[in-house]
């Protein structure tokens, strides 16, 4: 096993280190620490961080039930990173991921750890993984790495229909496609797909393409240093023009960071007057690309809480895509089942209602809000939306499919988790004031 193969594997077992010590998330401390590895180790080391984590608590079974005693964090974690090689990842040989992991944890913990290492790995090796436990609900939540309250929940909602939760988990589950949006103010469509070799990469729409495996070469290339594409999947493209949005128009992007909606609403709309802002100064700091790397029209950024905004603007056009569980992209963000537990999601739904209750104040008559969230649970998609009508006859739930016609569109909502198109899961309702109350 070559340096660059070791490398790889510590720079993926960093990035779990950092995901299980809440440092950082698995995908911003890859993007700090591939910069020195090939492109072939590049995308090692993202698939085994990643898959590691997808299939975190399943592999940290095996060492569970091979161990006579639990390790240590860097030790459990690099032998889970193995575990996954042996069972997950197909084309790298049994025998080379285990000495290639056990040699790592002899760089990182000494020979002890390492002889522990392999003495679990041998074993995972001969004995395979250990039968899952014959309740459905307890037997899909260690499969799939998955809370047990969360698939208690699934399985409630859907009166017990396993099928269609493994489902739901195995999409979850699934390596999700990589998009990019050309800005095609400064460049075609065509003319952008010709000058980076993707002639026969999948499109849609006026400005997006699918890139698959090819993301992290694109980002080193002139094109994307001269703001002639940017990444974001098509989802944001659905939320924005559901906002329907007319050059002059004032518009709020109220939970902006980090920035890549405020970013399309001006590509697509260079004339209207944008304020973006987000609760976190430091998260705000992102949207300088908008202005030095897309040289995209001035806009106001501003720090603002949007439960209790002091904003004295009254907007013709309010885009709230509020923080949420992100249990619909799962895929591209597989730490998010491990960080969520029952009481942190009750106030993820109640700080979802106090943003659109405390943003909609600053909606003029007749201007439009669109709350979005890339979640498909109720609690914080239709039940906030009911919810915030009930309390606010001033505004009406226009059906969504006279923008956006009936693909997208379910009880007048647009609602998306369907993966076939390698879109992100996503929630969206176009509420208008009709009044002043």
């Amino acid at each position: 096993m070559s340096d660059s193969g070791v490398q790889s594997r510590l720079v993926a077992l960093g990035a779990l280190v950092a995901w299980q010590k809440n440092e950082s998330t698995i995908q911003d401390y890859l993007q700090n620490n591939v910069g020195d590895l090939s492109d072939p180790d590049r995308g090692l080391a993202w698939e085994i961080a990643f898959g590691t984590c997808r299939n975190f608590r399943r592999l940290q079974s095996v060492v569970r039930a091979y161990a006579k005693k639990k390790p240590p964090l860097v030790t459990e974690l690099a032998i889970c990173s193995g575990l996954y090689q042996i069972f997950f990842l197909h084309r790298v040989p049994r025998h080379a991921a285990v000495y290639v992991t056990v040699a790592m944890v002899h760089q990182v913990s000494g020979v002890v750890a390492s002889k522990f290492a392999n003495a679990i790995l041998q074993r995972a090796v001969r004995e395979g993984m250990p039968p899952l436990p014959e309740n459905p609900s307890e037997a899909l939540a260690l499969e799939f790495s998955m809370p047990d309250w969360l698939i208690g929940k699934w399985l409630k909602e859907s009166k017990g229909d396993v099928v269609a939760i493994r489902a739901r988990c195995e999409s979850s589950r699934a390596v999700p496609g990589q998009w990019i949006r050309v800005h095609i103010a400064r460049i075609s469509l065509a003319d952008f797909q010709k000058a980076v070799g993707l002639d026969d990469a999948r499109v849609w729409g006026d400005r997006w393409i699918d890139v698959g495996n090819k993301i992290g070469s694109l980002l080193r290339t002139e094109e994307f240093r001269k703001g002639l594409f940017s990444v974001q999947n098509p989802a944001a493209d659905l939320l924005v023009r559901l906002l329907d949005v007319n050059n002059g128009q004032s518009v709020w992007d109220a939970c902006a960071a980090p920035g890549g909606k405020s970013a399309l609403l001006l590509e697509r709309m260079p004339g209207i007057h944008l304020t973006a802002s987000d609760i976190d100064a430091s998260r705000l700091a992102s949207l300088s690309d908008l202005s030095d790397r897309l040289q995209l029209p001035a806009f106001e950024s501003v720090v603002q809480d949007a439960c209790a905004p002091t904003l004295n603007t009254r907007f013709d056009r309010i885009l709230l895509d509020v923080p949420c569980s992100n249990l619909g992209v799962v895929s591209r963000r597989p730490e998010v089942p491990s960080r969520l537990d029952p009481q942190a999601f009750e106030e993820i739904v109640a700080r979802q209602r106090k943003i659109l209750a405390g943003a909609a104040e600053c909606l003029a008559p007749g201007g439009v809000l669109v709350y979005g969230t890339c979640s498909p649970e109720p609690e914080e998609t239709t039940f906030v939306v009911r919810h915030f009508l009930k309390h606010h006859p001033e505004f009406v739930l226009d059906d969504a499919s006279s923008i956006l016609g009936q693909d997208w569109v379910k009880d007048g909502c647009v609602q998306s988790f369907d993966a076939t198109l390698g879109f992100d899961g996503f929630f969206a309702a176009r509420l208008r004031r009709v009044n002043q109350v």
